[in-house]
């Protein structure tokens, strides 16, 4: 399969469905980042460097490559046709069968179950197709609603580490969650 041509797609439900991005997606992509400059910057460092479409272009392009070398799965969040936000497998470790999970989403479309749903989707995909063992969630300890999204698919609080990310002017805790294949229920 040509992934440039026909993108890797998992349904979700009927109106909604997780699928890699083209790079015909960048001016979307684009526009939906810019749109929420604000909601997504206090979690995310990316935003701020993320300042034209060619930016998106240049991340799509990394995440097609990332996934040849199978170490990152990269879908955009399409909720009724329209793209909403962006879900991703990453730091895929084939040896260890351990990767990450991280999401953001359109702030219009929060607080609607969307993005529990595409977890719940992508960890089935990661522990099925992946064949992972081990899946972490990392997220900014002041990040309430990424936490609740962890909690909510049964992931474990392993613990919190101090000052591990620079943002923008300070150093941010992160909350570590972790889930195994053995206490994955679909």
């Amino acid at each position: 399969m040509n992934i440039m041509e026909e993108p890797l797609m998992l349904i979700v439900s009927d109106d909604l469905q997780l699928r890699m991005r083209k790079i015909e997606d960048a001016t979307r992509v684009f526009e939906l980042v810019d749109k929420n400059r604000a909601h997504l910057r206090p979690w995310l460092l990316w935003v701020d460097a993320t300042t034209s479409p060619l930016h998106s272009k240049k991340y799509i392009e990394e995440c097609l490559v990332d996934f040849e070398k199978k170490t990152k799965v990269d879908f955009g969040i399409w909720y009724k046709g329209e793209l909403v936000g962006s879900v991703g497998v990453f730091d895929i470790d084939a040896t260890h069968r351990n990767a990450e999970i991280g999401y953001w989403l359109d702030q219009d479309c929060t607080g609607r179950g969307i993005m529990t749903q595409c977890v719940k989707r992508l960890i089935d995909y990661a522990f099925q197709e992946l064949d992972l063992h081990r899946i972490r969630i990392r997220c900014a300890s002041g990040n309430i609603q990424s936490g609740q999204v962890a909690e909510r698919l049964g992931f474990t609080l392993e613990g919190v580490t101090r000052d591990s990310h620079w943002m923008y002017d300070k150093f941010m805790d992160d909350k570590i969650y972790g889930l195994l294949r053995s206490e994955w229920k679909s």
